[in-house]
């Protein structure tokens, strides 16, 4: 079941003091100790991919429950911990913020001797999910922190945020294994907003199925000469084609734009898993939609996919400031319950179900 909500990540600067984000690691390792105990890693893998669990154990973590910088400490705390334990666990993460996003092919690599599968397959996961949320989804949030967690059988999720230069606020996509289809239709697991944009361009809609596969038909029966011409109409006409005046979506054919989708006539994508994979970026993508629509009729999609989405308190003191005693015990008693032998941590994980119990 996909579940989704609102959530309000405005843009913080500076980072989790190295107090509380030390403890973040330790909490977070004997959490994952102690879902590992009772559910196994898949279990792990389908919480990460619901944005309300994943905002929730930010918040039980003692990180900003409000801030985008949830997102990305909590991930770095996850990778920390999954780090310090041994790899026969079966749960692996790759990525991160910036110059470390660019690295995820080459961490997945690095665990390649631990899995069940080809990491290629990860590799194509990660690029698809990464190029989707950038070029497919064209929402003004320029993704900057993407992580891939996954386990040795292929189990996975992708989170991914990107910010919003313009409203100050970021937006998190979460991917998740058991909604990727053929055509990449719905792939989402739930999409974190302050708010629905009214302009946005949307490949990954029902509705622009039929779009996916007129770019792929492009590339396939039209030549490059007649794709050139076709361009230059857009460029010199679009205003007056068929740009609805609220949808105002303009196309910039440039020298580099040209290079790029040409190129890609040399070896044209066989389906949409492929051209996701492809180097069309949000401006090549965006003309060739375009064309499609005017050589086949396809309608392009304009709706935003986003839908409306404290245990130790918070580093900024909201909604009150963390109790690092309490938070000490917390670990203290979890560590416990993960580590002791046998049936004593059985007791204990029942106690803990019956609390939870309480709580539904």
């Amino acid at each position: 079941m996909r579940k989704s909500g609102q959530a309000d990540l405005p843009l913080h600067g500076g980072k989790a003091p190295r107090w509380l984000f030390s403890r973040m690691v330790r909490l977070s390792r004997v959490f994952i100790e102690l879902v590992l105990i009772e559910f196994g890693p898949d279990k792990f893998i389908d919480m990460l991919s619901d944005p309300y669990w994943f905002q929730a154990f930010g918040s039980f973590l003692g990180f900003d429950w409000h801030s985008s910088g949830l997102t990305t400490t909590t991930l770095g705390a996850i990778k920390m911990a999954l780090s310090e334990l041994p790899p026969n666990i079966g749960i692996f993460i790759a990525g991160g913020k910036g110059k470390t996003m660019r690295k995820t092919p080459v961490e997945i690599e690095y665990t390649a001797k631990y899995l069940k599968i080809s990491p290629e397959k990860l590799k194509s996961i990660s690029k698809i999910a990464a190029k989707v949320d950038s070029a497919w989804i064209q929402d003004g949030y320029n993704i900057y922190h993407h992580n891939i967690i996954y386990t040795s059988d292929g189990k996975w999720t992708v989170i991914q945020q990107g910010m919003n230069p313009q409203n100050k606020y970021a937006r998190r996509y979460h991917w998740h294994y058991k909604h990727i289809n053929d055509t990449l239709t719905t792939p989402h697991s739930g999409i974190d907003t302050k708010e629905l944009e009214k302009k946005v361009f949307n490949l990954t809609t029902k509705k622009s199925e039929p779009t996916k596969q007129s770019i792929l038909q492009l590339f396939h029966e039209i030549k490059p000469s007649e794709i050139e011409s076709i361009f230059k109409s857009l460029s010199e006409k679009q205003n007056s084609l068929f740009m609805p005046a609220h949808h105002d979506v303009r196309l910039k054919f440039s020298g580099n734009l040209k290079k790029v989708i040409l190129s890609t006539y040399e070896n044209p994508p066989k389906n949409i898993h492929e051209l996701a994979l492809s180097k069309l970026g949000p401006a090549s993508t965006r003309a060739l939609a375009m064309a499609a629509s005017l050589l086949y009729g396809s309608d392009i999609d304009f709706t935003d996919p986003a839908v409306y989405s404290y245990a130790h308190g918070g580093k900024d003191g909201h909604p009150y400031p963390v109790n690092i005693k309490i938070y000490e015990n917390t670990i203290a008693i979890l560590e416990k319950i993960a580590r002791s032998p046998g049936e004593e941590s059985k007791r204990a994980r029942k106690i803990l179900q019956q609390l939870a119990n309480l709580l539904k």
